[in-house]
C-alpha cells in the first residue's frame, strides 16, 4: 500500500468515532479520536460510501489541544471523492496541506479498493 493509500483509506474503528448523523445516505460528520474528520455519505454500518471528504493529521510535534492550538504543528491529507466499501473508490483528489493552508495535490484520479489507480 502506498503512503497516500495508507494515509486516505485508514480503516477507522466506529467505536472511537463520534456520529453527528444516523442517517443512512444523508451528509455526516465523522470525527475519529485520532483527529480525523470526514463529512460525506456514511451507510447504516458506519462505512464510508458515495461521496466525501477525509481529513486526517499529520502531527508534527506535540499533541492536539483544541484549548491551546498552537500547541502542536499540523499538516494534514485529505481525500475528497467517492468511498466504496469504507475506501476510496472511483474519482477522486488527495491532496497534503500545511499547516499555512498551502495544499500539494499527491495524486488525482481513478481509486480502487483504497488505492491510486495507476495509468500505464
Amino acid at each position: 500500500m502506498s503512503a497516500v493509500a495508507a494515509a486516505v483509506s485508514a480503516t477507522h474503528n466506529s467505536r472511537h468515532a463520534t456520529h453527528t448523523s444516523a442517517s443512512n445516505w444523508n451528509m455526516t460528520v465523522v470525527k475519529y479520536a485520532d483527529g480525523s474528520i470526514y463529512k460525506g455519505n456514511v451507510a447504516r454500518n458506519g462505512e464510508r460510501v458515495g461521496f466525501g471528504t477525509l481529513r486526517t493529521p499529520i502531527y508534527l510535534y506535540g499533541v492536539l489541544d483544541s484549548n491551546n492550538p498552537s500547541s502542536s504543528i499540523v499538516n494534514w491529507m485529505e481525500y475528497v471523492g467517492e468511498w466504496r466499501d469504507n475506501k476510496p473508490c472511483g474519482l477522486g483528489v488527495a491532496k497534503r496541506y500545511r499547516g499555512d493552508m498551502l495544499a500539494k495535490i499527491v495524486y488525482q484520479g481513478e481509486w480502487a479498493n483504497g488505492e491510486p489507480v495507476s495509468e500505464s
